[in-house]
Parts: structure tokens; sequence; C-alpha cells
């Protein structure tokens, strides 16, 4: 009997262990482009000689093919499986990758960057089917905010030791590194993940598990109810203004910023971005374990909204001929940025609550795709202001853009978070009895 609990844990772990490093994979995938986005820019043959727009849509590639998969992800994941579904996302993703890597036209690098935005975007999914299927109820929380850290370590790895990388093998050589890493997790996703423990003779862990999902006809009627919920709309919009900024800042922009701006070097600009993802890291599970004490959402989601703005304005305070801030406090604002950012999560647990159960995956993945879709809008956004600012420096094949010009392209920035704060002070009120349930959602939500 007690083997047989063994064995249970090694699959059920081991299982999610695989899909979690599955998941650390993405946010390296997801900002890789920031730290070769000068190399891109280089003019050929060292780069592609990419503009200040060029960038920002190829990042914004990413984004809009994440968040238009976010439906169908889930529909894969409880037609098919996890394991299938998670198996063939890392197997399109390292493809993507791969064509990155001997990508020598914006065209062909656009379509590698949209199978890498397709691949990723099934991952977070899967990891949600599996905790469902093998673990209880009550463990749920913790195990999706223990799945959201091991993400931003990617996100980490993605800033400074990502950049050493570039620095040893080259842009081209980084890309193809990580479609080896990316096929390598697919092999082990489909090697170690199991759907169910009943494939392996094990009772079923919980309820779910002998559900096989939403019939189309209902999968309709759920998407009309939760279209027509105006709480919906405002976590959308909130999501979509308070991610927008940090997605943009860190997944395209900063490092450039930190260089070419506070002439940093690129090692170290990168380390300074980790920052953001370290405070994202940390306020997963801040915001959330708040939201629990103090048994309220809305408070929490307005203050954090409000402080990321006024955090995000001290930032690009410096106009064209201001002064610059110091650099110590840098990495401490943006690590506070970071922190701050992740208060949206919130919202996860408002709209589950607020519509039917039975539809909540269904309605988180509607939310979730304004982030993905504000942080392509910015991308772009935030490239043709700086095209439009740019004064024809160009430093071993790179454009550089000025102080100036930087300033009046993040001043988006605080346009999208006001327009977060609108939203957040329109929801609802919630009653102190309802307002913490559900608030162990919340955990770890970031980009997923």
């Amino acid at each position: 009997m007690k083997e047989r609990a063994r064995s249970f844990r090694r699959y059920q772990w081991g299982g999610w262990a695989v899909l979690a490093a599955a998941f650390f994979v993405v946010f390296v995938h997801r900002y890789h482009i920031a730290a070769v986005a000068d190399n891109l820019a280089a003019t050929p043959p060292k780069g592609l000689g990419l503009s200040g727009t060029a960038l920002g849509n190829l990042a914004s590639i990413y984004f809009y093919f994440y968040a238009l998969m976010q439906i169908p992800s889930g529909i894969l994941c409880d037609s098919i499986g996890a394991r299938r579904t998670a198996f063939a996302g890392m197997a399109v993703a390292a493809i993507g990758a791969a064509l990155t890597a001997f990508s020598g036209s914006l065209a062909l690098i656009s379509v590698s960057r949209a199978l890498v935005g397709i691949g990723t975007a099934v991952i977070y999914v899967g990891v949600l089917r599996f905790l469902t299927l093998w673990f209880p109820t009550g463990r749920f929380a913790t195990m999706t905010g223990c799945t959201s850290i091991t993400g931003n370590f990617g996100a980490m790895t993605a800033a400074t030791p990502l950049a050493m990388l570039v620095l040893y093998t080259g842009w081209r050589g980084s890309f193809i590194v990580l479609s080896v890493i990316s096929l390598v997790v697919a092999v082990l996703v489909y090697l170690v993940v199991r759907d169910y423990p009943q494939d392996l003779g094990f009772p079923a862990v919980t309820e779910q598990a002998g559900q096989n999902g939403l019939a189309l006809p209902e999968l309709w009627s759920a998407l009309k109810m939760i279209f027509r919920n105006r709480l919906t709309w405002l976590c959308f919009l909130i999501y979509l203004g308070a991610s927008s900024a940090t997605f943009s800042f860190n997944g395209l922009w900063g490092i450039s910023y930190l260089m070419q701006v506070y002439q940093l070097p690129k090692g170290v600009a990168s380390s300074y971005t980790l920052m953001v993802s370290l405070g994202i890291a940390l306020g997963s599970l801040f915001w959330g374990w708040l939201s629990d004490q103090c048994k309220r959402k809305k408070p929490i989601v307005v203050g954090g909204v409000i402080v990321q703005g006024i955090l995000w304005t001290l930032l690009i305070t410096p106009a064209a001929d201001g002064a610059l801030l110091p650099r110590w406090l840098l990495p401490i604002l943006l690590f506070l940025i970071g922190l701050s950012a992740i208060v949206f999560v919130l919202t996860f647990a408002a709209v589950k609550e607020r519509n039917d159960v039975r539809y909540s995956g269904t309605a988180i993945s509607v939310v979730n795709t304004g982030g993905f879709l504000g942080g392509a809008l910015m991308n772009a956004a935030v490239g043709r202001m700086l095209d439009a600012g740019w004064q024809g420096k160009v430093v071993d094949g790179v454009r550089v853009f000025s102080q100036g010009a930087y300033h009046r392209a993040f001043l988006l920035f605080p346009v999208a978070i006001a327009m977060a704060l609108i939203c957040a002070i329109m929801l609802p009120g919630e009653r102190a009895c309802e307002c913490g349930r559900g608030a162990d959602l919340a955990k770890g939500h970031f980009g997923k």
C-alpha cells in the first residue's frame, strides 16, 4: 500500500515538475526578444536592420497569437488532454525558435514568433488541467502559486543569463539553444505526464476527473453568458491596462531604454529588468495573501493600480533635457513596479465569483486574453512613437533613440494604467463574507 502511494506521488509530482519546467521555458520564449532587440536592430549581416516600429510589431505578434489561443487552449486540454496538448505546444515552440535562428527577413521571423506564441499559449492551461485532476482542491491555489514562481524564474533567466548566452553564442545561437531545450521538454512531457490518475490504475483524485468538459452547444451558451456580464469586461480592461506597460517594458523596450538613456552595459541593464520579474514573482503571492487577510479585493486593486501609475510616472519623468534618476534608485523602482503591477491578478478571482461556477475557467481565459492583447498593442504603439521621434542617430548599425523619444513613447504607460484605474473604481462592491472566496485563485496568475 505504501509502495503504491509512493508510486502515485512520483507520477503526481513528476508530472507537475515537467509541466512547470515547460512553463519556465514559456517565459524564456516570451522575453527572448528583449534580450536580442539591439541585435535584431543592427544592420545586416549582424542583424536584420529592424526599425523601432518593426521591433514593436514583431514583439506584438507573440502576444496576439498567445491571446488568440487562450480559449482554444482550454478546449484542447478538455478534449485531448494536457499531455498531448502540452507536448504539441512545446514542439511547435521549438520549431518556431529554430526558424527564428535561421530567419533572414522580417516576414520569416514574424512567422517564427507566431509559431512560438501559438505553441507556448497552451502550456499554462495544461498545467491547470493537470493540477485539477491530480491534486486535491484544497492544494490547487498553493500549486498554482508554485507554478507562477517557476514561470517567473524563467522571466529572470530571460534577463541577465540569457543576455550572457547571447554574448557567447550570438543571437541566432541563443535561439538554437532554446529550440533544443524546448524539444527536450516536449519529449519529457510526453514520457512523464499522464492525463488522469486512472490511466495508471490509481483512483480519481477529484470529481472533475470523470468529466469530459463542456459540449460545444453548452460552450456557446457559456461564452454568451460571460460576454454579457459587465464585470467580465471591467476585469478584461483592468488586466489590459495594468499589465501592458510591464509587458512592453520587460518584454521589449526596457533593456534598450536602460542602455541608450542611462548608458548601462547590456548585462547590467538586463539585471535591472530582472528586478521587475522578481517583484512580479513575490507580488503574485503577496496580493493573494493580503486579500485573504482583509477579505477585500476592490480596494487592493484600486490601490495597487494607483501605486503602479505613480511609479511609472516617476520612472519616465525625466524629459528630453531633464536630469536622470540616480542609478542606485532604478533597481528599487523597477522591483516596486513589478510588485504593484501584479495586483490585477485579483480580477481572476472576481470574475470567477461573478460568473456561473461551471464556466469559471472559460471566464478566466477571456479575461486572460486582455493582458496579452494589451502587451501586443503597447509594443506596437511604443515602437511607432519611438520611430517618430528618432533623430537619425545610429551606433554600430543600431538605431539609438533619445531620452526625449523614450519619454514621449512611455507616456502611454500611465495612460493605460489610468484606464485600468477607472475600471477598477467601477468594480462592484463586495460583501466581506464573500470577497475572500476565490482569492487563492488569484495567486500567481500573471501573464499566464
